[in-house]
Protein backbone atom coordinates (compact mmCIF):
# COMPACT_ATOMS: atom_id res chain seq x y z
CA UNK A 1 0.00 0.00 0.00
CA UNK A 2 2.94 2.66 0.85
CA UNK A 3 4.05 2.17 -2.89
CA UNK A 4 1.82 3.48 -5.21
CA UNK A 5 1.60 0.85 -8.38
CA UNK A 6 -0.03 1.85 -11.80
CA UNK A 7 -1.42 -1.60 -13.51
CA UNK A 8 -3.75 -1.99 -16.32
CA UNK A 9 -6.98 -3.56 -16.16
CA UNK A 10 -9.54 -5.16 -18.82
CA UNK A 11 -12.92 -5.96 -18.55
CA UNK A 12 -14.73 -8.51 -20.73
CA UNK A 13 -17.98 -8.81 -22.53
CA UNK A 14 -20.97 -11.03 -22.42
CA UNK A 15 -19.02 -13.17 -25.11
CA UNK A 16 -15.68 -12.98 -23.14
CA UNK A 17 -13.99 -10.38 -25.47
CA UNK A 18 -12.08 -7.20 -24.45
CA UNK A 19 -14.15 -4.42 -24.08
CA UNK A 20 -11.86 -1.86 -22.23
CA UNK A 21 -7.77 -1.42 -21.30
CA UNK A 22 -7.85 1.36 -19.06
CA UNK A 23 -4.76 2.73 -16.39
CA UNK A 24 -5.82 2.17 -12.62
CA UNK A 25 -3.68 3.56 -9.95
CA UNK A 26 -3.02 1.19 -6.60
CA UNK A 27 -1.51 2.63 -3.14
CA UNK A 28 -2.27 4.26 -0.48
CA UNK A 29 -3.86 7.07 -0.55
CA UNK A 30 -2.60 8.66 2.99
CA UNK A 31 1.14 8.46 0.88
CA UNK A 32 0.31 11.57 -1.05
CA UNK A 33 1.83 14.86 0.56
CA UNK A 34 4.48 12.83 2.68
CA UNK A 35 7.11 14.83 1.65
CA UNK A 36 5.52 18.54 2.73
CA UNK A 37 4.17 17.55 5.84
CA UNK A 38 7.93 15.73 6.95
CA UNK A 39 9.43 19.13 5.77
CA UNK A 40 6.50 20.73 7.99
CA UNK A 41 7.53 18.63 10.68
CA UNK A 42 11.00 19.75 11.01
CA UNK A 43 10.50 23.32 10.34
CA UNK A 44 8.72 23.93 13.61
CA UNK A 45 8.18 21.94 16.67
CA UNK A 46 5.07 19.51 16.72
CA UNK A 47 3.66 17.29 19.27
CA UNK A 48 2.24 14.51 18.03
CA UNK A 49 -1.36 15.74 18.32
CA UNK A 50 -0.36 18.85 16.13
CA UNK A 51 1.21 16.13 13.50
CA UNK A 52 -2.00 14.22 13.19
CA UNK A 53 -4.12 16.89 12.83
CA UNK A 54 -1.88 18.49 9.80
CA UNK A 55 -1.63 15.01 8.61
CA UNK A 56 -5.37 14.80 8.02
CA UNK A 57 -5.92 18.23 6.64
CA UNK A 58 -3.34 17.50 4.06
CA UNK A 59 -4.45 14.23 3.87
CA UNK A 60 -1.32 12.67 4.60
CA UNK A 61 0.38 10.21 7.04
CA UNK A 62 2.07 11.60 9.75
CA UNK A 63 3.60 8.84 10.62
CA UNK A 64 5.66 8.28 7.78
CA UNK A 65 6.36 12.01 7.43
CA UNK A 66 7.69 11.70 11.03
CA UNK A 67 9.48 8.91 10.06
CA UNK A 68 10.88 10.32 6.62
CA UNK A 69 12.03 13.29 8.53
CA UNK A 70 14.19 11.82 10.94
CA UNK A 71 17.31 11.89 9.12
CA UNK A 72 17.04 15.72 8.78
CA UNK A 73 15.73 16.66 12.29
CA UNK A 74 17.85 17.45 14.83
CA UNK A 75 15.66 16.62 18.30
CA UNK A 76 14.10 13.13 17.53
CA UNK A 77 12.04 12.25 20.94
CA UNK A 78 11.50 8.58 20.83
CA UNK A 79 10.26 6.02 23.69
CA UNK A 80 13.13 3.48 25.22
CA UNK A 81 11.75 0.74 23.60
CA UNK A 82 12.49 2.20 20.03
CA UNK A 83 15.91 3.79 21.44
CA UNK A 84 17.14 0.50 23.04
CA UNK A 85 15.88 -2.09 20.75
CA UNK A 86 18.20 -2.08 17.76
CA UNK A 87 15.98 -3.51 14.79
CA UNK A 88 13.41 -1.42 16.03
CA UNK A 89 15.79 1.20 15.98
CA UNK A 90 16.96 0.66 12.39
CA UNK A 91 13.83 0.37 10.88
CA UNK A 92 13.13 3.95 11.89
CA UNK A 93 15.91 5.19 10.74
CA UNK A 94 17.74 6.25 14.22
CA UNK A 95 21.26 6.25 13.78
CA UNK A 96 23.05 6.61 17.51
CA UNK A 97 26.59 7.15 16.46
CA UNK A 98 28.29 10.61 16.52
CA UNK A 99 24.27 11.79 18.63
CA UNK A 100 23.92 13.11 21.78
CA UNK A 101 21.28 10.69 23.20
CA UNK A 102 19.46 11.91 26.53
CA UNK A 103 17.27 9.63 28.61
CA UNK A 104 14.46 11.47 30.63
CA UNK A 105 13.37 8.89 33.45
CA UNK A 106 16.48 7.30 33.59
CA UNK A 107 15.15 4.90 36.90
CA UNK A 108 12.43 3.11 34.21
CA UNK A 109 15.56 2.17 32.11
CA UNK A 110 16.06 -1.23 33.71
CA UNK A 111 12.25 -2.37 33.53
CA UNK A 112 12.04 -1.41 30.15
CA UNK A 113 15.05 -3.02 28.76
CA UNK A 114 13.82 -6.01 30.78
CA UNK A 115 10.11 -5.62 29.47
CA UNK A 116 11.98 -5.41 25.29
CA UNK A 117 13.74 -8.49 26.23
CA UNK A 118 11.67 -11.28 27.43
CA UNK A 119 8.49 -12.40 27.50
CA UNK A 120 5.43 -14.31 30.15
CA UNK A 121 4.06 -17.33 29.31
CA UNK A 122 2.07 -19.11 31.80
CA UNK A 123 1.94 -22.79 32.68
CA UNK A 124 -1.20 -23.34 30.48
CA UNK A 125 0.53 -22.04 27.28
CA UNK A 126 3.43 -24.41 27.86
CA UNK A 127 1.07 -27.96 29.19
CA UNK A 128 -0.72 -26.79 25.23
CA UNK A 129 2.64 -26.36 23.59
CA UNK A 130 3.68 -29.68 25.11
CA UNK A 131 0.81 -31.76 24.35
CA UNK A 132 0.84 -30.09 20.85
CA UNK A 133 4.00 -30.55 19.71
CA UNK A 134 4.33 -34.21 21.03
CA UNK A 135 0.98 -35.35 19.06
CA UNK A 136 2.41 -33.40 16.13
CA UNK A 137 5.51 -35.61 16.42
CA UNK A 138 3.98 -38.33 16.83
CA UNK A 139 1.63 -37.96 13.90
CA UNK A 140 4.25 -36.96 11.83
CA UNK A 141 7.16 -38.49 12.71
CA UNK A 142 8.33 -40.87 9.41
CA UNK A 143 8.11 -37.49 7.52
CA UNK A 144 10.74 -35.58 9.42
CA UNK A 145 14.34 -35.43 8.16
CA UNK A 146 16.49 -36.69 11.11
CA UNK A 147 17.49 -33.21 12.13
CA UNK A 148 13.90 -31.75 12.05
CA UNK A 149 13.23 -34.66 14.29
CA UNK A 150 16.06 -33.89 16.87
CA UNK A 151 15.04 -30.13 17.07
CA UNK A 152 11.67 -31.11 17.91
CA UNK A 153 12.49 -33.81 19.90
CA UNK A 154 14.77 -30.86 22.00
CA UNK A 155 12.14 -28.68 21.96
CA UNK A 156 9.49 -30.86 23.47
CA UNK A 157 12.20 -32.05 26.36
CA UNK A 158 12.48 -28.26 27.01
CA UNK A 159 8.85 -27.76 27.57
CA UNK A 160 8.58 -31.23 29.35
CA UNK A 161 11.51 -29.91 31.82
CA UNK A 162 9.72 -26.32 32.40
CA UNK A 163 6.93 -27.66 32.93
CA UNK A 164 8.46 -29.96 35.73
CA UNK A 165 10.22 -27.27 37.16
CA UNK A 166 6.95 -24.79 37.05
CA UNK A 167 4.92 -27.88 38.98
CA UNK A 168 7.55 -28.36 41.68
CA UNK A 169 7.46 -24.30 42.40
CA UNK A 170 3.89 -24.14 42.57
CA UNK A 171 3.60 -27.27 44.79
CA UNK A 172 6.24 -25.24 47.44
CA UNK A 173 4.67 -22.39 46.82
CA UNK A 174 1.36 -23.84 47.70
CA UNK A 175 2.65 -25.90 50.97
CA UNK A 176 3.58 -22.51 52.56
Amino acid sequence: MQRSSKGRTTTTGENGERVKRCKSSTGCSMMKGVLSLGEEAIASIHDVEELTAKGKSLGSCPYYASRGAVPDAQVVVVPYNILLHKSTRDACGLKLDGNVVIIDEAHNLLDTIINIHSAQITGQQLTQAFSQLSQYKDKYEKRFSAINLLHLKQLIYVIGNLIKIIGKYYIVSNVF
